[in-house]
């Protein structure tokens, strides 16, 4: 893994390196990684127990399973302990770069999509307790979330309202503010709060 570790440095990417499984694992444990490349055959401790720890320690954590031999049982073992890829010796630098940055781009969008539905989480709770009458409504109109103010203020319940577009059931004024500043503000990725 020299050349590798070489290699990614080069390319700019920050390391860490463990001699051993034993040592990759309390590295692991005490610093937290976007990705983890680990040789398969290792002692005393192989690649497939730092992947099964990676992935206990930190399930979005992306692992590489770099190995010298085409052993399918092995590679269907690491997939099956959820192994973001799998690379056999020797590698090429190109398919390498390839994948550290598809398995880095996973790795962000997870984080992404956690932190996006964190946010929607609080946002939900909050708008609950409001007693403004609160709607995310897509372009469509199709509403995504309205609260309980919202439910008590139109009459209709999410259920009912989801089932149509929400421009059947709010009043002629509600809709030209939709029609003249929600959705052109909208368009041009702008907020709007009215």
């Amino acid at each position: 893994l020299r050349l590798i570790r070489a290699a990614l440095v080069m390319k700019g990417y920050q390391i860490s390196a463990a001699s051993n499984g034993q040592m990759a694992i309390e590295l692991i444990s005490a610093k937290g990684f976007d990705l983890v490349l680990t040789e398969m055959i290792m002692a005393p401790i192989g690649g497939l127990e730092v992947l099964r720890k990676t992935k206990e320690i930190s399930p979005d954590t992306m692992v590489i399973i770099v190995t010298g031999y085409e052993d399918v049982h092995l590679a269907v073992e690491a997939l099956k302990l959820k192994a973001d890829d799998y690379l056999i010796k020797p590698v090429d630098l190109e398919e390498l770069f390839f994948r550290v940055s598809s398995c880095l781009e996973k790795y962000r969008l997870k984080r992404r999509i956690a932190e996006s539905q964190k946010n929607l989480a609080l946002f939900k709770a909050v708008a609950d307790f409001s007693s403004e009458a609160v709607a995310i409504i897509k372009q469509s109109g199709q509403p995504i979330y309205v609260n309980p103010s919202h439910e008590k203020l139109f009459g209709l319940s999410f259920e009912e309202a989801r089932l149509g577009n929400c421009r059947d059931h709010y009043p002629k004024e509600s809709l030209e503010i939709f029609n003249q500043e929600i959705m052109p503000a909208s368009e041009k990725g702008e907020t709007w709060e009215g």
